[in-house]
C-alpha cells in the first residue's frame, strides 16, 4: 500500500479538514500584501487567464461586466460609489483619485482579499469596474455576483 495512503487513512476526517484549514489560512496570510498597481487611474488591466476576475473592459465573454452607468454629474457619480463602498462591511477604499477608486473587500471566514478598481469614464456616463480574488484560481462567482450587487446599490440610491 502506498505510505501516503496510510498517513491520509491514519489522520481520520478531523485532520484532513484541519491541514484544508490551515493551509487555507496560510494562503490568506500570503496574500495579505496587494500587488503594485501601474495602471491606477488611468486604465483597468484585463483580467489573468482565472475564473476568479470579472470586468468591464474585458471583452473576453467569461470576464466580462458591464460598467455602472450613470446619468449626470460625473463627479457626483463617483462621490455617490465612493460612499457606497465606504458604508460596507469587509470593505475599505484604499486608494482615491479624481477619477479612480481602489477598494479592498475582505472574505468573513479566511480573510480573503479582493481587489476592485473602479474608473470613471466622463464622455461615456460609465464607472467602468474590476474585481479579482489575489490567490486561487476560482471564486466560484464570488466577484462576479458583488459587482452585480453593488450596480443595483448603487442605481437604487
Amino acid at each position: 500500500m502506498n505510505s501516503s495512503l496510510i498517513v491520509v487513512s491514519g489522520m481520520g476526517i478531523l485532520g484532513i479538514f484541519a491541514l484544508l484549514a490551515l493551509a487555507l489560512m496560510v494562503m490568506s496570510f500570503l496574500t495579505r500584501q496587494g500587488g503594485d498597481w501601474p495602471q491606477a487611474g488611468k486604465s483597468l488591466l484585463p483580467c489573468p487567464r482565472k475564473s476568479n476576475c470579472v470586468c468591464s473592459l474585458d471583452t473576453r465573454p467569461v470576464y466580462a461586466i458591464a460598467p455602472f452607468s450613470f446619468e449626470g454629474d460625473p463627479e457626483r457619480a463617483l462621490e455617490k460609489l465612493d460612499h457606497l463602498l465606504s458604508s460596507l462591511p469587509r470593505t475599505r477604499i484604499v486608494d482615491r483619485r479624481p477619477a479612480y477608486l481602489r477598494a479592498e473587500c475582505v472574505s468573513f471566514l479566511f480573510r480573503f482579499i479582493d481587489d476592485v478598481e473602479f474608473l470613471l469614464d466622463r464622455e461615456k456616463s460609465v464607472i467602468e469596474v474590476r474585481s479579482a480574488s489575489r490567490a486561487g484560481f476560482s471564486d466560484f462567482g464570488v466577484n462576479r455576483k458583488r459587482v452585480e450587487s453593488w450596480r443595483e446599490m448603487f442605481l437604487k440610491k
